[in-house]
């Protein structure tokens, strides 16, 4: 599995986004879980990524076939799904994600297959090579990995620290000797998998990079847009 690195997308503004499109950056990840942003501003913001060649994810809300269908009518590359426990929440996925025989995704003429002009081609190929993604974050999660990630129409996977971090008490700690238990339960398992495994780095360290290449993972998400903007500013500080 090719090496990657990318970031997510918060602040629902055509020009952040295009900024983002315009760097070295493999993909960029449109978070709707906990932000503001519209079925609409997504589509543009996919837009924009599609002029500019960019892979572009959603990380939806939660499992549910409204997300989901929206987000993959609106052209998206992938999904990125949260807190996802269980071999049952794969099998939801999967089905809301993909069009029959593997699941039941309702079939519409919209922006991903070009309004119809180009309904065989998404129907029959592009539609099929979908990446979902799903998030371990939840000490549930990390003890069924092996499960979860049976499923061959999935991807791979995510680490959310936060959430991870937080199911054991310890929101943040991700130094805890109990967190690291978990993180390395996580890449035992991963150990010569060809699949996607992706990690969030959160501050804008770019040492982290090849710590976490070095520990395995191949999908790497570099911060975010508003830790960006904000951890240069506050370098201010120290001219002050």
């Amino acid at each position: 599995m090719k090496f990657s690195i990318g970031t997510w997308l918060t602040i629902p503004d055509l020009r952040i986004a295009e900024i983002l499109c315009l760097s070295k950056l493999d993909w960029i990840t449109i978070d709707i879980e906990h932000n503001s942003i519209s079925y609409e501003q997504v589509e543009n913001i996919i837009r924009i990524a599609n002029l500019y060649n960019k892979t572009v994810y959603v990380r939806i809300s939660s499992i549910n076939e409204v997300d989901i269908k929206k987000i993959l009518d609106a052209g998206a590359d992938g999904l990125i799904v949260p807190n996802v426990n269980s071999k049952e929440e794969v099998e939801k996925i999967i089905n809301f994600a993909f069009y029959p025989p593997i699941g039941s995704r309702g079939v519409g003429l919209t922006r991903a297959n070009n309004f119809g002009k180009n309904f065989d081609n998404y129907f029959l190929k592009k539609s099929k090579k979908i990446n979902v993604i799903v998030q371990i974050e939840h000490y549930e999660a990390v003890d069924n990995i092996e499960e979860i990630l049976k499923n061959k129409n999935v991807s791979g996977f995510f680490i959310g620290p936060y959430d991870l971090s937080a199911s054991l008490g310890i929101p943040g700690k991700f130094k805890s000797k109990l967190y690291k238990k978990y993180e390395n339960k996580i890449k035992n398992f991963m150990k010569n998998k060809n699949i996607i495994k992706g990690v969030h780095i959160i501050e804008t360290d770019l040492n982290e990079i090849k710590k976490k290449k070095n520990d395995g993972f191949n999908f790497i998400a570099y911060s975010l847009d508003f830790k960006m903007i904000m951890n240069n500013l506050d370098k201010i500080e120290s001219y002050k």
